[in-house]
């Protein structure tokens, strides 16, 4: 929102992010902007004042960057969390965490006797160990995380009460923003295709010409345009709050 420092143009901010994300990917611009953009949303929609007043503005203003640790759904990952008398102990690993050795911020989601729970933690902070992975992507970085013990006071929680729904919300953004990231890459490698196919020379005339690799072209655009439609969709219906897109983000997704 506008009031926290952020600004958009469409009056969609998430869809506005995701044109960004689209020409991201693009350029194989390497940089942590989709965990960034979901900690920042996420901070808005139910952040304390503290992180409201000091976390996000350096967010959105680019001096510092956060990763986003959502519930795991593989064997073995993700994190529990023990209530103590003011606050909570987290303890669990996940891997595969996006941007997360370079990141200023975590915001870890962890599953509790009574639902879930978001707490935006320091990397730096005693119990809790970041190992760099290694990844074909040299486009994005991969982490594991452990905590053992971290405890993390009240403050530092996200909301009150269960944040499933939160984390879903949050699911839908981060889902669109990949995905148009994914889409931008796609268009780019179409664009080098296509004049491929013009510029090569084959018996005289350009491949472009010959009906097989005409048949190929045109459905690669048909897909591409599909693709670029319900990345939009899903954008606006996040954007919105139109039951935050979690329909069309799973589309989008998939």
């Amino acid at each position: 929102p506008e009031e926290l420092g952020g600004g958009n143009v469409s009056g969609n901010g998430v869809l506005d992010a995701t044109l960004i994300a689209f020409e991201r990917g693009r350029r194989l611009q390497p940089a942590p902007f989709v965990g960034t953009n979901v900690v920042a949303y996420a901070l808005a929609q139910a952040g304390s004042p503290d992180h409201k007043a000091k976390v996000l503005p350096e967010l959105t203003s680019g001096e510092a960057s956060a990763a986003w640790l959502p519930l795991a759904t593989a064997p073995g990952q993700g994190f529990s969390a023990t209530r103590t008398s003011s606050g909570y102990e987290l303890s669990g690993r996940s891997t595969h965490v996006q941007d997360a050795d370079s990141a200023a911020w975590l915001l870890v989601t962890a599953e509790t006797d009574n639902g879930v729970i978001q707490a935006l933690i320091d990397p730096t902070s005693a119990g809790l160990t970041v190992t760099r992975l290694d990844s074909l992507d040299i486009t994005r970085d991969f982490a594991e995380v452990e905590l053992d013990g971290f405890y993390v006071p009240e403050a530092d929680l996200l909301g009150e009460g269960d944040a499933r729904e939160l984390v879903e919300r949050q699911l839908a953004v981060a889902c669109v923003l990949t995905t148009a990231e994914s889409v931008g890459a796609m268009d780019h490698d179409f664009e080098m295709a296509l004049q491929y196919a013009k510029d090569r020379i084959a018996f005289g005339r350009p491949i472009g010409s010959f009906q097989a690799i005409k048949h190929l072209l045109a459905d690669t655009s048909l897909m591409l345009e599909m693709s670029k439609a319900i990345t939009l969709a899903a954008a606006n219906s996040v954007g919105t709050d139109d039951g935050y897109g979690l329909e069309a983000a799973s589309m989008a997704k998939a």
